[in-house]
């Protein structure tokens, strides 16, 4: 299993299928799921990450909030939700600078059991917000992040639970 995965905003194969009126449909077929976003934000892939990031919003805007979506190989290493959300929470304390842990839980996203996780951490001075999704199958663990500047979390927090709660992946195959 990879270390804990950091916000890495990355550019990838879409889909320009509306899937709602003013959205577009990513597919992956890597990793075999989808996700709704809206047409007006950003979609890429780069080395496997797919990512989402909300538009600028004027000159002085540094910072463009953002989802990533991160796949990690279960297939040696096969564990459940729990053991895979018990992993993050033994390294990312020591591996994300000012790590907090803000709020944790869980959910059911399109059928699936998930985690959730919402933290603070600083990255280049910055204090950011993150609101982490992990699911799992039997062969991969897919983790769902939100991130944002601290004082831009709740203004697009409606948009990215939408965009995190459209995902939707095929089942392995056995």
């Amino acid at each position: 299993m990879r270390a804990v995965h950091l916000c890495i905003v990355v550019t990838l194969f879409l889909s320009s299928s509306a899937a709602a009126e003013g959205s577009k449909t990513y597919r992956n077929p890597y990793f075999n799921f989808t996700v709704n976003y809206p047409e007006n934000w950003e979609a890429g892939e780069i080395s496997g990450i797919a990512y989402f990031r909300t538009p600028r919003e004027g000159t002085q805007d540094t910072f463009s909030e953002n989802i990533n979506i991160i796949v990690d190989n279960l297939t040696g290493n096969p564990v459940n939700l729990e053991q895979y959300t018990a992993y993050f929470f033994a390294v990312a304390p020591t591996s994300i600078t000012g790590f907090q842990l803000v709020e944790k839980g869980t959910v059911v996203i399109n059928g699936r059991d998930a985690s959730f996780i919402v933290y603070a951490s600083v990255q280049n001075g910055a204090r950011l917000r993150h609101k982490l999704y992990q699911i799992v199958d039997d062969k991969k663990g897919y983790n769902l992040t939100y991130t944002a500047l601290e004082v831009n979390y709740d203004t697009f927090l409606p948009q990215a639970e939408e965009i995190m709660r459209s995902f939707s992946a095929a089942p392995a195959a056995k």
